[in-house]
């Protein structure tokens, strides 16, 4: 069951009566799009369309049935009992049936789950199926673009040393763009727009009174979306409606300040519209980089006159950052501030705060009221007695009960390893980042290159692995089944040696399978203090270790396992048969693991069939706090296949992992492979209704 609540996710910019004209938005192919060596001859105006326009459209997209979703769409959203209605301000009457697509959380990829559009209706049997074809590929073209608007961004730049876009309140990094892209949520809609009266002439168009939707940029990063296309209810038809062709009415500002009515062409199957959120964390994340400044773009709808059996249809897909990212100027979570958002009691300035950049205020924004014996520390009231303080313990010490870090530093409402302490709070810090590595950021120009990470797995085996599988382009696993059930194998990372772990994920264990997880992790010193990191003085060591099944910190199991404290000299450079045959290596640039063992933590690896790996690696700092990388592993020992995504997943279709290869460089689309991207992507019931078109 969809709610029926109407969520207002905008943000209103003043009209003016400027000159309308006709805008024509770029137009380019899904194939420019995912091939190189097509979309090089469209890099300058695919820049200058999201720069000083802030849209284009994508044509040729492969099964995408725009036509038959759109004629089948009427009927359904008539009848259906999940449809949501609304009136607009010009008295138009607005259906909606409404979905959105989320991260699956058992995935590292960012797979969707099958949501359930009302497709036991007799109505809406011939809707769900397009549907469901038309959103898959709707899917693919949306990372498609996210994919090639990510490559953009990261021209020129140091990847490896480069900080995370966004950052979710549990640590998890999400590096780019796409990874942002591919782990948000994606609300999904389907409109039907009908005026009873006689709407205002758009020759008016610029006075308040005449927008059927006002002036506004649209929360989140993107919308993707079909042109509006007028459908006649035609009881006749076996689809109940037909097209009698696309719609005016949808008007944009330019970027000179002047308004424009588009045009678009039956051609154009999608529209890509930028967001406010590349005014409020894309555009300041990538400022000082030399990436270009990319243009929200304030839009607006006027309905225009059509038949009282007529509607104006139409598709968007509003792409939001993940919901456990956090804000990077309200130090909230946007799956919070999402919910402020729908708290009704919140004054509508407030509101307006949280929402748009451009009145976008710093406030402190978490309201929890706590017990007596607790304390709101790390957005949750902490229990004084399991700290052992009490505002009468610190008193007694001349120091204030305060939310603190480990380096004693005071919470400054964002992620990390916080609890109550005492401390002087009038003289602390806020806290702030870790102290970096030696050697950060590493030379990516001459030294740290993809040449010498080739030469770095080459100089470091005693003989070639059999398998290999490329991890996200930042590490490779490699490996040889040998007799006995023995597997010699080695996780290479491309970055500097801050920690790099890999071992089984805790079924059921939160966070991913990371509570509780077994794993072999390798260490750049000893002496582990979580208020000073490692002691970088003392021999790395490479030993099992299990992560607490409720906390994350390494403070709470940096003890290993076995206590045979597996030291490993710099100069290592080889499996050199330590303790259970563990052993790491690393220079100035890259960091390895290898093992030669039947399993981790007396566990067998299941040769003759598959397992379930993670992995993370951090390569900045030296407190074990946060993983720059990290992923899953799934590897078919039998089979020789490796894959970083469970194809389990993928609905039956695919039951074993991908062929253990690197991916390749330049990416091509068909209408087979499409079929198959299709394949993995799956939705979820969505629970609000966004309004920005």
């Amino acid at each position: 069951m969809i709610l029926s609540t109407l969520l207002v996710v905008f943000c209103a910019v003043a009209a003016d009566a400027s000159k309308v004209s006709a805008f024509h938005p770029l137009h380019l192919s899904l194939r420019q799009l995912v091939n190189q060596q097509e979309f090089e001859l469209i890099r300058e105006d695919f820049l200058q369309a999201l720069t000083q326009d802030g849209m284009l459209t994508i044509r040729g997209i492969p099964d995408l049935y725009k036509q038959d979703v759109l004629q089948a769409m009427q009927p359904c959203i008539n009848k259906a009992k999940a449809t949501q209605e609304a009136t607009l301000r010009d008295g138009t009457r607005r259906r909606t049936l409404a979905t959105h697509t989320s991260p699956d959380d058992s995935s590292a990829e960012g797979l969707r789950k099958a949501s359930v559009l009302p497709g036991d209706e007799v109505h809406c049997q011939d809707f769900v199926d397009a549907s469901e074809r038309f959103r898959a590929a709707a899917g693919i073209a949306t990372n498609a673009f996210a994919s090639r608007l990510a490559s953009v961004l990261r021209e020129g730049q140091d990847e490896a040393g480069d900080r995370p876009l966004l950052v979710a309140c549990n640590g998890h990094a999400f590096h780019d763009f796409l990874d942002v892209v591919k782990n948000g949520n994606h609300l999904e809609h389907f409109h039907s727009y009908h005026t009873p009266v006689s709407p205002s002439s758009p020759s008016n168009f610029g006075k308040t009174t005449d927008e059927t939707i006002e002036w506004h940029v649209d929360q989140g990063l993107f919308i993707v979306f079909t042109p509006g296309t007028l459908v006649r209810d035609d009881p006749s038809s076996a689809a109940g409606s037909t097209i009698q062709g696309l719609t005016d009415g949808f008007y944009v500002r330019l970027s000179d300040g002047s308004t424009a009515e588009v045009e678009f062409s039956n051609e154009d199957d999608l529209v890509i519209l930028l967001g406010d959120g590349f005014n409020q964390y894309i555009n300041p994340h990538y400022q000082d980089k030399n990436a270009p400044l990319l243009r929200a773009a304030p839009h607006a709808l006027s309905m225009i006159p059509h038949q009282a059996d007529e509607s104006r249809v139409w598709y968007g897909r509003m792409v939001l950052p993940p919901t456990n990212a956090v804000h990077p100027v309200h130090d909230e979570t946007f799956g919070r501030l999402r919910d402020m958002l729908v708290d009704k009691s919140m004054p509508e300035d407030e509101v307006v705060a949280l929402a748009c950049s451009s009145s976008a205020q710093a406030r402190e924004l978490q309201t929890t009221t706590c017990e007596e014996g607790t304390l709101l520390c790390w957005h949750e009231c902490m229990s004084l007695e399991e700290h052992g303080v009490s505002e009468d313990i610190c008193a007694q010490q001349g120091l204030d009960l305060w939310c603190i870090n480990p380096r004693g530093q005071l919470w400054d409402f964002k992620h990390g390893d916080f609890f109550p302490g005492c401390i002087d709070a009038a003289n602390a810090e806020n806290a702030t980042e870790f102290p970096r590595l030696p050697n950060y950021p590493r030379d990516n120009v001459t030294t740290c290159t993809a040449e010498t990470f080739q030469s770095f797995l080459q100089d470091n085996q005693e003989s070639a692995y059999e398998h290999s599988v490329d991890l996200d382009g930042v590490a490779v696993f490699e490996w040889t089944v040998m007799e006995n059930n023995i597997i010699r194998g080695r996780l290479a990372y491309n970055g500097l040696f801050g920690y790099l772990a890999l071992g089984y994920p805790s079924v059921g264990g939160d966070k991913n399978g990371m509570h509780g997880a077994e794993i072999i992790m390798a260490i750049p010193g000893g002496n582990y203090d979580a208020a000073i990191g490692f002691d970088l003085n003392m021999q790395p060591s490479i030993n099992e270790y299990v992560i607490d099944p409720e906390k994350s910190a390494f403070r709470f199991w940096d003890t290993p396992v076995s206590m045979t404290d597996n030291n490993v000299s710099e100069s290592s450079a080889r499996n050199n048969g330590l303790g259970e045959g563990y052993a790491v290596a690393y220079d100035d640039c890259f960091t390895a693991i290898t093992f030669e063992t039947t399993g981790f933590h007396g566990k067998p690896f299941n040769v003759s069939g598959s397992d379930h790996f993670i992995w993370s690696a951090n390569g900045e700092d030296y407190f074990a706090a946060y993983h720059t990388h990290r992923g899953h592993l799934y590897v078919n020992w039998l089979a020789g296949e490796a894959s970083d995504h469970d194809h389990a997943d993928d609905g039956g279709h695919d039951d074993e992992p991908s062929p253990a290869v690197p991916p390749a460089s330049t990416p091509v689309a068909s209408s087979a492979s499409i079929a198959n991207l299709a394949r993995a992507t799956s939705f979820a019931i969505g629970a609000m209704v966004f309004l920005f078109n």
